[in-house]
């Protein structure tokens, strides 16, 4: 009866050590994915910034002055744009502020 119980007990300890083991395989192939979203995100930002960049117009040296607020660092970007400018502009604009404004990490 006590060899059995041993017995019982291995098997038990041995399941409890595969499930461990496949817990922090989870877990680490979980913080790779997040690792590679991450990346993912800021090789995203930075495309979409650089070809917003260059679809730009070229800013006038006349026109109407705005300012865009960076909301977590209060960093200001400054723009003209001729008043004939389609809204789209101002998008496409801060769109290729995109690399340089820093966003809450959620």
């Amino acid at each position: 009866m006590l060899k059995e119980q041993q017995r019982m007990d291995f098997i038990k300890a041995q399941e409890d050590d595969r499930k461990k083991l496949e817990k922090i395989k989870i877990e680490k192939t979980l913080e790779e994915n997040k690792e590679q979203e991450t990346k993912n995100y800021e090789e995203n930002k930075k495309l979409i910034a650089s070809t917003k960049r260059q679809e730009l117009p070229p800013e006038p040296s006349e026109g109407s002055t705005i300012k865009f607020r960076e909301p977590l660092t209060g960093n200001n970007f400054v723009r003209k744009f001729n008043k004939s400018d389609r809204v789209q502009i101002l998008y496409d604009y801060v769109q290729s502020k995109l690399d340089e404004i820093q966003f809450e990490n959620n």
